[in-house]
């Protein structure tokens, strides 16, 4: 629990919001109304249960320009690693002060490191050898590390042709379920899906990946060819402990870790499965692009996901292309982007703890790239990537990350996307409330806390 408490009831913040009463019957009375089974079966909500405010859309809520967005990939710059669009012929100067982010970065990332060694050679809980030696165990198989390779399409499975039967069939919908079930017991939340067309295949990086009129899939030397014929993308959720994560630095934390140790093994486990009805699937793409296009989440302002459900706190969401007949997913609008331009949290958080921040406190999301390692074409936060040191500071301080501390939440949340005046009175009340970052005494607590009563789940985490 948090240091932070008070005396405001559920009642009293009800009432000041023009809730209580008969009030939460005018919210409620906005849920959709499915007048037959037909019309439930292809709503873009069918076969999961999302809050009934999300609400599927044609584009998705953060602003894109697809005239101008160009094929997209990483570059590397002699003094540090940035991200770059080609459409810059180059990496930029100076003028948009590369090196002193790469300075700032590192004396970040120093100041970090010596906070970490002091609180290891002191036992400061959350520092200390118990929780650095959390650390070490999580990290195997971290983004496969400890794996056999896994081939480009997956290990070899036995096939439908090799068992003497036909391939699994049935409708796109009746697909959907049925990855979006296997994947849910593999470890993943949830399913999006997407078909490909010129503009989704921007979100592919264009020096790994190409598409060929081919029977079969295959890797030419370090680029992966995907067959013509598998027009869909199923993206997955892979969730990050929002507790775990909530410690800033220090060593205990280790959700991002714990994420990309579980990513791998629900990528080659729905792979096996895909294969073993008698498809093709083919790994590649850019996670958060292609989760935002099929709905699983919204563009935050830390650049991240942030999902209705679990806010900020999934690590990824892989793709794989495929020739099973699915049916795609729309983009979601659940209030979270307009929710940004007023909260802010992530990005003060940040400036607060570093000196400084790579994200952006503007009021409004902007075409203006801040630089090369930006992407031309979208409207949004524009991130500063070289000042980033990736520490875990904003994702830990997403107020959308309460989801199941208490039953207010979801009043809030759907407040939130139905009447946004109220946003930033929610983003005052989660500081207030002191719903962020954890400190010592909840470093010490955890490992003495009640297994009895915890949540325990090992692939949802």
């Amino acid at each position: 629990m948090s240091k932070f408490h008070s005396t405001v009831t559920r009642r009293d913040f009800m009432r000041g919001l023009g809730l209580a009463g008969a009030g939460i019957g005018a919210v409620a009375a906005a849920a959709p109304v499915f007048h037959d089974l037909g019309e439930l079966a292809t709503s873009p909500k069918a076969n999961y249960k999302r809050p009934w405010y999300v609400k599927g859309v044609d584009e998705p809520t953060v602003e894109i320009n697809w005239s101008i967005l160009e094929p997209w990939d990483w570059g590397y710059a002699p003094s540090n690693t940035v991200i770059y669009n080609p459409y810059f012929n180059g990496y930029g100067g100076t003028e948009y002060g590369r090196e002193a982010s790469s300075a700032f970065k590192a004396e970040a990332s120093q100041r970090q490191t010596d906070i970490r060694d002091a609180g290891l050679a002191a036992n400061t809980p959350g520092y200390a050898l118990r929780d650095k030696a959390l650390a070490t165990g999580a990290g195997f198989l971290s983004f496969g590390s400890g794996l056999a390779p896994i081939p480009f399409g997956g290990q070899e499975v036995t096939t439908p042709e090799d068992l003497g039967v036909t391939k699994w069939s049935g409708t796109p919908e009746e697909a959907n379920n049925m990855v979006r079930a296997a994947a849910h017991f593999y470890g993943a939340a949830n399913i999006g899906v997407l078909k490909f067309d010129a503009n989704i295949k921007k979100l592919y990086y264009p020096k790994s990946t190409r598409w060929e009129d081919v029977d079969v899939g295959y890797q030419d030397g370090r680029v992966s060819v995907i067959p013509d014929k598998c027009q869909y993308i199923i993206c997955y959720v892979v969730r990050q402990s929002c507790e775990i994560t909530k410690r800033g630095i220090a060593a205990q934390n280790v959700g991002g870790t714990y994420g990309y140790a579980h990513g791998p093994i629900i990528q080659n486990r729905l792979t096996r499965f895909i294969k073993a009805l008698g498809y093709q699937a083919w790994t590649g793409g850019m996670n958060v692009p292609l989760g935002i296009m099929c709905g699983l989440s919204e563009l935050g302002r830390l650049n991240h996901h942030v999902t209705p459900e679990w806010g900020s706190m999934i690590r990824y969401t892989p793709a794989l292309a495929t020739d099973l007949p699915l049916a795609p997913t729309k983009p979601i609008d659940a209030g979270i982007h307009k929710f940004c331009d007023v909260c802010k949290i992530c990005g003060t958080t940040c400036q607060e703890l570093n000196g400084d921040t790579p994200i952006s406190l503007d009021d409004e999301p902007t075409y203006e790239i801040s630089g090369p390692w930006n992407r031309v074409g979208v409207k949004k936060y524009q991130h500063n990537w070289p000042k980033c040191n990736f520490c875990p500071y904003c994702d830990g301080s997403c107020p959308f990350n309460v989801h199941g501390i208490a039953s207010i939440h979801e009043v809030i949340k759907m407040v939130s996307a139905t009447t946004p005046i109220f946003n930033g009175f929610f983003a005052n009340m989660d500081e207030f409330f002191g719903y962020g970052l954890r400190d010592e005494e909840d470093f010490a607590a955890w490992w003495d806390r009640d297994l009895n009563t915890w949540p325990y789940d090992t692939t949802l985490i």
